[in-house]
């Protein structure tokens, strides 16, 4: 029965191996590059396509939506790419503009070339409520109850029209306070 198992899971496992080399072309890795000093956007992805005329028409393609000289220390490039006959092709890069808009350059299979979107990201927010007594101060015990700091200051600000911070606030009141994130 050892022996049956031992070769139930070589035989397993082989037909795993062949499968995986068999189909890691339709596997999609995603790579994330960060944009160090003195980086261009042709050294970044050099390493991930070889070709030079594939290459300049990614560039050229980017460059009528975006400058990407005015890439910035720290950003992040997104590219997806799959493994094909040991050679990297990239199916899509995402490079975030900001907050709320990337620009998405992916290739078009029907024709082999690189198109570029800028999309507009949905900017969700949620409403947070936070509840808490109060034993030292408004700041002090809203800090404790991790409430951010921009929101603690506009509230002080808010209430300290109608409200005598000295006097008017005990021990044990108790603040409720919502806010978007």
């Amino acid at each position: 029965k050892n022996k049956e198992d031992f070769n139930l899971r070589t035989s397993e496992s082989l037909i795993k191996e062949n499968f995986e080399a068999e189909f890691s072309a339709f596997v999609q890795k995603e790579i994330v590059l960060i944009v160090k000093q003195n980086d261009t956007f042709t050294k970044l992805i050099k390493p991930y396509v070889k070709n030079n005329r594939i290459r300049q028409q990614i560039i050229n393609s980017i460059n009528k939506e975006f400058d990407l000289k005015k890439l910035n220390v720290g950003q992040k490039i997104l590219l997806y790419v799959f493994n094909l006959d040991d050679k990297n092709e990239i199916s899509k890069i995402i490079i975030p503009l900001n907050f709320n808009t990337d620009l998405v350059v992916e290739k078009n299979n029907h024709d082999s070339n690189y198109y570029v979107n800028k999309i507009n990201l949905p900017i969700t927010t949620d409403l947070v409520a936070q509840k808490y007594s109060i034993s030292n101060s408004l700041f002090e015990d809203g800090r404790k109850a991790n409430v951010p700091l921009t929101i603690l200051a506009e509230a002080i600000r808010l209430y300290s029209f109608d409200i005598d911070f000295q006097r008017d606030i005990r021990k044990g009141n108790k603040l409720e306070i919502m806010y978007k994130v």
